[in-house]
């Protein structure tokens, strides 16, 4: 999907171009005064998928604490048509963009970004040169405990354009632009408005 796609796309960007380090209370992106990035693993999926999905759901986010990124339910979504449910997946049907977590066990010790090909990426403190591509094969086969998707096939905004007429005091809104067209509520002077947008406006 075209949320696989970039999510892809940044972390191969993050592992060419960017200086990585191992750090952990960083993951947001911002260089550090060296010129390096830091990421921990859980740090490093939050940021990508984020960076992401915020761009076509603002309220998207992923925690940085690995426990609660494993054990999420939902991606928090209000405004969105349905729910983005994380998904658990059988390794036969994995695909790229999925979260891979790693342990023993039931405890989760580190994740990464599945990008295909028997491959992952991900940011581990044994790695020194910060975010690396690992085949997902050896110790890392045997380790990988669970596959989860946070990434939806498509996403439909569940708000809409509307209109605001108002006089005086109380304000209609109206799902065109114009007064002869539907009222679907009634506003009144300091009521709280709830407004969700996008990069697009």
């Amino acid at each position: 999907t075209q949320y696989q796609q970039q999510v892809i796309d940044l972390a191969l960007e993050i592992y060419n171009d960017w200086d990585t380090v191992y750090a952990t209370g960083q993951s947001d992106g911002v260089a550090n005064p060296d010129g390096t990035y830091g990421f921990n693993a859980p740090g490093f999926v939050k940021y990508v998928l984020n960076s992401v999905m915020q761009k076509h759901v603002p309220t998207y986010n992923l925690s940085v604490v690995l426990d609660t990124l494993y054990t999420t339910e939902s991606v928090y979504n209000y405004g969105y048509d349905g729910e983005l449910r994380v998904e658990n997946i059988a390794l036969e049907n994995i695909q790229p963009g999925d979260v891979l977590f790693f342990g023993s066990g039931s405890t989760v010790s580190y994740c990464g970004i599945y990008l295909g090909n028997g491959e992952f990426i991900s940011c581990l403190s044994s790695w020194e040169d910060g975010v690396n591509i690992m085949p997902l094969s050896d110790k890392y086969a045997q380790a990988l405990i669970s596959v989860r998707r946070y990434l939806p096939e498509n996403v439909t905004p569940a708000n809409a354009i509307r209109y605001v007429v108002g006089q005086y005091y109380n304000y209609n809104l109206y799902s065109e632009r114009s007064a002869s067209s539907e009222i679907i509520g009634t506003l009144a002077l300091y009521d709280k408005v709830t407004v969700i947008y996008t990069d697009s406006g």
